[in-house]
């Protein structure tokens, strides 16, 4: 399979409605599969914290020019111990090595970090095997 070229763009205050619609339901299915409909995850009020927060950097992630996910990431400029708080990929273009690429993207953008951490839900069997074994 030849590697994906996907592009981080910085959010724009203008597609923040639309970032927020699609996390909020691609989280929303395996939450929807283990517990039901349960409300927006992550809530709006979490994504407007992550949004301005002065150490977070997020981005819409593009393969050529059609969206298709999304991230956050809290940079430390100090430590360079840097964390993934929120990444997804639109559910139409799962299975096709952009979610892949797009960790590529964010790990060159960020070339200076010796240490990255996130964290997923124990039933999210997709996310942990993407961060486990790519």
């Amino acid at each position: 399979m030849s590697e994906k070229i996907v592009v981080l763009k910085k959010l724009q205050e203008t597609d923040k409605l639309e970032f927020k619609n699609k996390i909020q339901e691609a989280f929303g299915i395996a939450v929807a599969e283990n517990f039901g409909v349960i409300g927006p995850i992550p809530s709006d009020d979490e994504l407007e914290e992550c949004f301005t927060a002065s150490d977070n950097d997020t981005y819409c992630i593009f393969e050529g020019d059609k969206k298709i996910g999304g991230a956050i990431v809290k940079i430390n400029p100090l430590t360079q111990h840097n964390s993934l708080e929120l990444f997804f990929i639109y559910a139409d273009v799962h299975g096709k090595g952009l979610g892949l690429a797009a960790w590529k993207a964010i790990e060159k953008q960020y070339s200076d970090t010796k240490v990255w951490k996130t964290i997923t839900p124990y039933f999210e069997k997709r996310n942990i095997n993407f961060y486990v074994n790519k």
